[in-house]
């Protein structure tokens, strides 16, 4: 079923196999792209097209092609041998073939196997044809790469450990005033600038701006990483089988609070995910992560150590 929806004309281009010729006269609309690596962080813009109308174009072009190739096999002497190769073949079999594959799955194959919150992370990189790349050769990618960097994000997130199917609960449990003090340094959790506002960059309260992963990433201060560190030291040494059932909350605060551009990412060169937040679900990390940042941190990695990997 062909889409209703816009395609952008590098995607209408790459998908159907025109040239910039094919497209002439089509009905477009200029559309505004994000600020990237690429442009020097400067806005651009691109045109979009109705993809049906792509396609009967495509279409079209195969016809007038069958018909050319008539009039050279009656006089073959008026044509050149390049006259024969523009415009392209699109029919099933031809070396344009642009026939759905039914052994190959489809994105929604893959994409119905994210677990739900990291279905929403994969949304928040982009569109179903865009996702980030680090570092970025382009910010737009093509289906097939789009298509690797979905199956790709199954095989990544369906690692992650049982998310609880809810909160933990305080009452009755001998944690109760030790998970509200946890819970009460999470509260105040600072939020990062927004990207592309005035402030993005710039020092904020609670947070420290690093130039890696990328400029302008985000992560929490020395300071704060210490109160939530030594609170869940007091969380683990009261109830070590608390940890499981807490860490999605910090996990999801973490992300919330420097932005799930910022923790999230994909690397289109090497085809693999990055998750800065993940840490909070896995016992063993590398030294150089977050629990380095501070004392308590270091102390929180050593009861995971004693009182929770056993």
């Amino acid at each position: 079923m062909v889409s209703l929806l816009k395609i952008a004309q590098g995607n209408a281009l790459y998908d159907y196999r025109l040239s910039p010729k094919d497209l002439k006269g089509l009905e477009h609309t200029q559309e505004t792209a994000p600020s990237s690596v690429m442009h020097g962080h400067e806005r651009h813009f691109y045109y979009k097209y109705k993809e049906r109308d792509v396609l009967a174009r495509a279409s079209a072009a195969s016809e007038i092609l069958k018909r050319r190739r008539t009039a050279v096999a009656r006089n073959p002497v008026e044509f050149t041998a390049s006259d024969e190769h523009v415009p392209r073949d699109y029919r099933r079999g031809r070396f344009y073939d642009i026939t759905k594959d039914f052994f190959i799955p489809p994105p929604g194959h893959f994409y119905r196997r994210l677990p739900p919150a990291h279905q929403s992370a994969y949304n928040t990189l982009g569109p179903q044809r865009r996702v980030v790349p680090a570092p970025a050769p382009t910010p737009v990618m093509r289906r097939p790469e789009a298509d690797a960097a979905l199956a790709t994000a199954v095989e990544f997130f369906t690692a992650y450990p049982a998310r609880p199917a809810r909160p933990l609960k305080r009452s009755s449990r001998p944690i109760a005033r030790v998970l509200e003090e946890m819970r009460s340094v999470l509260r105040q959790a600072p939020a990062a600038p927004r990207r592309g506002t005035a402030a993005w960059g710039a020092a904020a309260e609670r947070l420290e701006c690093m130039d890696e992963p990328a400029p302008g990433h985000y992560r929490w201060s020395a300071a704060y990483f210490e109160c939530v560190f030594a609170a869940l030291c007091a969380l683990i040494e009261r109830d070590p089988s608390a940890w499981e059932g807490f860490r999605w909350e910090i996990y999801d605060k973490y992300v919330a609070s420097v932005s799930l551009r910022a923790a999230v990412r994909y690397d289109a060169l090497q085809e693999s995910w990055t998750d800065a937040a993940a840490e909070w679900l896995s016992v063993q990390v590398p030294p150089d992560g977050l629990r380095g940042t501070c004392a308590s941190g270091q102390r929180y990695d050593e009861l995971l150590g004693e009182r929770v990997l056993p």
